[in-house]
């Protein structure tokens, strides 16, 4: 029993330094760290947190996602929607793809307008957890907003 628990022990010593049991034998393996995380309330981009609403650019960059302009739709929405108003950037950008996370429940709108501006790309509409993993893969050129809360 003793000799099973100090096996564990190692594993886990091995697996915190990015060492993995093969057999008998040592093998290092590079894991590739997440560029992309979240979690209710927050987004993280190389290490650096946002507690509010982003934009991730298709040269990496971030900027707040100004909510301001699309307030006026709040009267149509529980919450503040997506408007073609906070859209005028992705032409000069052209992605490839446009992905929007919607928050963890995925309750960010889109308007009809911003719904035509968007039809112009390939866009994945999903929840904020989903658009995170999304980019942690997308290996083409994409512009990702994303709602950091419900």
């Amino acid at each position: 029993m003793a000799y099973i628990a100090w096996q564990c022990l190692a594993l886990a010593w091995h697996v915190e330094r990015k060492v993995f049991l093969v057999g008998d034998a040592l093998a290092w393996s590079t894991v590739q760290m997440q560029k992309f995380s979240c979690s209710w309330g927050w987004l993280e981009v190389e290490g650096k947190r946002y507690e509010k609403d982003v934009i991730v650019h298709v040269d990496g960059s971030v900027t707040p996602r100004n909510v301001e302009v699309s307030k006026s739709y709040l009267r149509e929405s529980f919450h503040i929607p997506l408007s073609e108003l906070e859209l005028d950037f992705l032409e000069s950008e052209d992605p490839e793809v446009v992905i929007i996370g919607g928050g963890h429940k995925g309750m960010m709108t889109i308007t009809p307008r911003a719904k035509e501006i968007l039809a112009k790309y390939e866009v994945q509409a999903v929840t904020t957890p989903r658009a995170v993993e999304l980019m942690n893969t997308e290996k083409r050129r994409f512009v990702a907003i994303l709602h950091s809360t419900c």
